[in-house]
């Protein structure tokens, strides 16, 4: 187990096998400030879960074949059964070879029980299907596969269905260890215990109050709120907080001359007005501030790379608290070729910024080496790094109290950054919780052959402490604030502080 305790800024943050998230923020009675401590569960290494591929009675696609699966198709208005059976092979053959988080899915038990389902509802189609309601279907069969980097279609199989509810205009203090509503002791919420409910948050001030907040999957209907003296009921809501900017990349000061770095992407464009080279000199001016505040609402991701270095450069370390799988299969070889070229041809910077990388994204896999025999392992922190001669602390550190904003459209490469900063004292979450989308990556696209449909596939699957259990969930603030406004407080509450 690892701890990171703050002492003026630090979340309690449990996260074991269970998909509940255990949280104690208290203000501290003497100083007036948030002191968050952060309480890690050791997950499992993710060797368990690596390819079965020498246990498999299913057999790899030819490379022939898989060459074939990169050519875009348009949905076909009609499939036979005979075509939806071939698309359905092609879809299994290719997932077992390519998938990352197969095992984690559950294996070849897992996927062969979602192709009985398949097989009963094609055998029983009447009619031709349109590669529409064929997609739908493939969905359905696999909507056990929780990944948010995964796609059917363009449409996820998993439903996501903890999101976070409250009552915004229920907003308490504290004194010692009880909480007042309009300066009545609250007894209860929704007849529990109110640590079930409590969570921290700013004012329009900024300054620390609380509401009654809840991960689930569905509202519940009306709340009720109990003090000694009366009762009060309201219909909650979904909280999200929404950024004040969509600009891609931006740096601002506040009035007391703290930097606001905004990113809304880590993947630049050959379009974009800004480079790599200005985002890594907003983490020096980061580094260089004892207040920071980082904007990662609305970022859909992009170059892990980036997050890498730009960790690096900011604490003295690449981020080291995940394991991921490397595979090795003529699948990944021929399909992640093919996304290299994509990105490339839609004018994306992929570089990979270590000499001893390769200079672009997927740089490791090419059709030049195959026919190759199917083969995983796991890279950890130690593997990636030893023997490259690249500079690493032993005791990275970070002095800059930095107030990061997340909502649910913290996506993939943003919440690893979001993750890897966590394991700093002086960092403080503030918004509503990620996408939980960063057990795998991108991966690479592929179509059925005859229906057309798309299928998004991830290529490795990764664990880190605050990110297991966590897909499709994702990583809670630790000071909740929903609507708009969450960078007015946060500047609020800062320059207070500061």
């Amino acid at each position: 187990m690892r701890k990171v305790m703050g002492f003026g800024l630090a979340v309690v943050l449990l996260l074991a096998a269970c998909e509940e998230a255990d949280r104690a923020v208290q203000e501290n009675e003497q100083s007036g400030e948030l002191v968050i401590s952060r309480e890690v569960e050791d997950p499992p290494s993710v060797a368990a879960y690596l390819p079965k591929f020498d246990e498999t009675e299913i057999p790899e696609l030819e490379p022939e074949v898989l060459m074939t699966l990169t050519e875009e198709k348009e949905l076909a208005e009609a499939l036979t059964q005979d075509e939806m059976f071939a698309d359905f092979e092609i879809f299994i053959r290719t997932m077992r070879y390519g998938y990352g988080p197969y095992e984690f899915y559950g294996g070849d038990e897992a996927f062969k029980a979602a192709a009985e389902e398949m097989n009963q509802w094609i055998n029983s189609s009447e009619g031709p299907v349109s590669g529409e309601e064929y997609a739908r279907k493939l969905r359905n069969a696999f909507s056990f596969i929780k990944d948010q980097h995964f796609f059917i279609q363009g449409v996820h199989a998993f439903t996501k269905e903890m999101v976070p509810y409250g009552v915004e205009s229920w907003q308490f203090t504290k004194e010692n260890d009880d909480y007042f509503f309009n300066d009545e002791k609250i007894v209860l919420i929704n007849g529990e215990h109110l640590e079930s409910f409590i969570e921290p948050s700013f004012s329009e001030d900024g300054e620390l109050i609380y509401q009654a907040i809840t991960m689930a999957d569905s509202s519940g209907g009306e709340w009720t709120l109990e003090t000694e003296s009366d009762t009060y009921k309201s219909t909650p809501v979904q909280f999200f907080t929404n950024p004040e900017s969509l600009e891609p990349f931006e740096i601002s000061e506040t009035e007391e001359g703290i930097p606001v770095i905004r990113f809304g992407t880590i993947m630049v464009n050959e379009k974009d007005e800004f480079t790599y080279d200005d985002m890594f000199e907003a983490g020096e001016l980061i580094k260089e501030s004892p207040e920071a505040i980082l904007d990662l609402r609305n970022n859909n991701g992009g170059n892990g790379n980036f997050v890498m270095k730009f960790i690096h450069d900011l604490t003295g370390s690449p981020p080291s608290n995940h394991e991921s799988m490397i595979i090795d299969t003529n699948t990944q070889h021929v399909l992640l070729s093919n996304v290299r070229d994509l990105y490339e041809e839609a004018g994306f910077n992929i570089e990979m910024f270590y000499d001893h990388m390769p200079s672009v994204l997927y740089g490791w896999h090419t059709t030049d080496v195959i026919p190759v025999e199917p083969d995983s392992k796991v890279e950890t922190f130690g593997t990636s790094w030893a023997g490259t001669g690249v500079e690493i602390d032993k005791e990275p550190s970070l002095d800059t109290k930095l107030y990061i904003l997340v909502n649910k459209n913290t996506v993939s490469a943003a919440e690893w950054m979001t993750e890897a900063l966590m394991e700093y004292e002086n960092v403080v979450l503030i918004g509503t919780p990620t996408a939980g989308a960063f057990t795998s990556d991108a991966g690479a696209p592929f179509y059925l052959p005859n229906s057309g449909v798309l299928i998004n596939m991830p290529s490795t699957y990764s664990i880190s402490p605050y990110s297991y259990q966590r897909e499709a969930i994702g990583i809670e603030p630790d000071v909740w604030i929903h609507g708009t406004g969450a960078l007015e407080r946060t500047i609020k509450w800062a320059e207070r502080e500061g």
